[in-house]
């Protein structure tokens, strides 16, 4: 067998009719829309960060509008980061939709993109369309669990990029995209342009040196974004220190690392059955030996050593540094993320529906049951919002994280939603300690600073350093006995876990 024949030489086990592969195509695009339908129906999502990337488009896009009045403390700040995109789009959008809307879009398309991506990719390896299926399990990771939006909307954009960068024959329209999406990339997040960039410096090492000029000028941006991106990171402020959890640990608990959202841990459970529908179908064709990597079209072969320098970084990566979080999760999520392409196109058409159509079904029924419950777990605080006026300044204490349904500690930062909705300032926003912000404190602002890490430690508040500046405290949980009453302010309003506090002299609360 030559070299750069691909297994699907072999006689196969049954060879579909185009017509039943446009209608897999349908399949699996009915099933990422639903899957990914609740960004759009549910007010709520589980998403740590989410409610931080709320306040930041919000600020972007609305940053001169008097009744939100962000003017008075904070001002664009364009000159130390890219990471525009997501914020251009959600902040000006929500001009015209409002933020909800304009975020819901945002999480939505976030979402879709990498199965799409997926897809896309299939067809171009001239694989079946429904083995995108199996990338469903993956869709709710655990990055998406922690609110990386901008650093997940980058994957699903090279994902579509590298299914482009894939064709053999490069026409105006395809190299017009591939620059499009490389700007585009290179204006979101670092981890898009590291992967697409990754995939094509492996497609050049591994063989495919015709055209090169051709194929790489398109990601010329992507390349000058990166080396921006790289350059700009050193700015960025410690946050933290460093955290490895060592090797057992990571093997131990690898299903919930890759997609660990809810406590029950049946997202878990989905994606080690994941892997064995994975080994099932894929199996033959694994390049475990030299023989079969060589077996392997240019294309399998680029994905699996991609997967394999992914791997080996999750299991030696830091969790934690100083400035970057997650740092291990992103790899093996990028990792798991590429198996779906390494599955031959020598299966049956009955086969991959027996096997995917039931995961699919599971894995759609699983996240809205789970996206639903914690939905109306955290609805309550929509009466917070209520009772918070515009431009006032609010001060989160976070005493409980995670609540009964999702294992990635979504409340921190739903104080945010008071910056994003009503104007009001907050004790801790991205702004104030991320470099990567395109929004920053004004050089006036009479706000002092926040203790690191305080919205995961309240009892770093201290009334004299910088609590006196809050009119209002929003409180999740129960405190220590007589902690509350010891501070001068008074509960106004309390519903489920949530109680929302005043300043007992107003006058001492900085003004709106």
């Amino acid at each position: 067998m030559p070299a750069s024949s691909p297994p699907s030489s072999a006689a196969p086990e049954r060879v579909a009719p185009a017509r039943q592969w446009l209608s897999g195509s349908h399949t699996i695009l009915a099933f990422v829309v639903v899957l990914a339908a609740p960004a759009l129906a549910l007010a709520y999502l589980p998403f740590t960060d989410l409610p931080q990337h709320y306040a930041m488009a919000s600020m972007f896009g609305n940053l001169d509008a008097e009744k939100l009045g962000y003017f008075r403390h904070y001002e664009l700040a364009l000159d130390r980061s890219l990471y525009l995109l997501p914020y251009v789009f959600g902040g000006y959008l929500s001009r015209v939709v409002g933020i909800d809307a304009a975020m819901r879009s945002l999480v939505f398309l976030s979402l879709v993109l990498y199965p799409l991506g997926v897809l896309l990719a299939l067809r171009v390896m001239k694989k079946p369309p429904l083995l995108a299926l199996l990338a469903l399990p993956l869709v709710y990771n655990r990055a998406v669990f922690w609110g990386f939006l901008s650093s997940n909307l980058s994957i699903g954009l090279a994902f579509v990029a590298i299914a482009v960068f894939m064709r053999r024959e490069q026409t105006r329209v395809s190299t017009t995209v591939l620059t499009v999406l490389s700007v585009a990339i290179a204006l979101c997040h670092i981890y898009g342009a590291a992967v697409l960039l990754g995939y094509a410096a492996l497609s050049v090492v591994l063989g495919r040196r015709e055209q090169l000029v051709r194929r790489l000028l398109p990601l010329t941006p992507l390349v000058l974004g990166a080396l921006v991106w790289v350059l700009l990171g050193k700015h960025a402020q410690p946050y933290g220190g460093v955290e490895h959890p060592g090797l057992w640990f990571k093997l131990k608990w690898l299903p919930a690392w890759i997609a660990g959202g809810y406590q029950d841990l049946t997202d878990s459970g989905l994606v080690v059955v994941f892997l064995l529908v994975f080994g099932v179908l894929a199996w033959r064709a694994l390049p475990v030996t030299r023989a079969r990597f060589r077996a392997l079209g240019h294309d399998e072969r680029v994905v699996a050593v991609f997967v394999t320098i992914n791997l080996l970084l999750f299991f030696a990566l830091p969790t934690h540094t100083a400035s970057v979080k997650s740092l291990d999760l992103r790899n093996g999520v990028i990792a798991f993320s590429f198996l779906p392409l390494l599955v031959p196109a020598v299966v049956s058409l009955r086969r991959l529906k027996l096997m995917l159509l039931p995961l699919a079904v599971v894995t759609v029924s699983n996240s809205w049951f789970h996206l639903v419950r914690f939905d109306r777990e955290a609805r309550s605080f929509d009466r917070i919002l209520e009772h918070v006026p515009e431009r006032s300044s609010l001060l989160a204490m976070t005493w409980e994280h995670g609540g009964d349904v999702s294992m990635s500690l979504p409340y921190p930062h739903f104080s945010a939603y008071a910056q994003a909705k009503k104007g009001a300032v907050i004790a801790f926003s991205f702004a104030d300690m991320a470099f990567t912000m395109p929004v920053r404190p004004r050089g006036d602002t009479k706000r002092p600073p926040t203790p690191v890490m305080f919205e995961w430690w309240p009892w770093l508040y201290n009334y004299e350093r910088f609590g006196y500046y809050y009119e209002y405290i929003v409180v999740r949980g129960e405190a220590p006995n007589g902690y509350m009453a010891a501070l001068p302010f008074r509960r106004i309003f309390s519903t489920g876990p949530w109680a929302l506090y005043r300043a007992v002299d107003s006058r001492r609360a900085a003004p709106r």
